[in-house]
């Protein structure tokens, strides 16, 4: 994931780095995929993920963000993952 340093979530995930994502299948709400883990958090001096995305959406994602705007790149590394449904 991509996010800039004034988000408050990189400042929770730098003190406390364990995270836990959910994802529903829309077509059937009780289908869920749990995933636990944690988190590192890196400077994005280059932009190299924010250029990803934004060539993924034929985007400038830079020209969202203000000049001076720290970008970091969030890696989740995945401890358990739970299904259900």
């Amino acid at each position: 994931m991509s996010s800039t340093g004034d988000r408050r979530k990189v400042r929770n995930l730098q003190l406390d780095p364990r995270v836990a994502m959910l994802f529903m299948d829309p077509r059937n709400p009780y289908r869920t995929l749990e995933v636990r883990g944690t988190a590192t958090t890196a400077l994005d001096d280059d932009l190299i993920l924010q250029n990803k995305i934004g060539a993924k959406y034929n985007d400038d994602a830079a020209s969202h963000d203000p000049p001076g705007t720290v970008r970091y790149v969030i890696t989740i590394e995945p401890e358990t993952v739970n299904t259900f449904g």
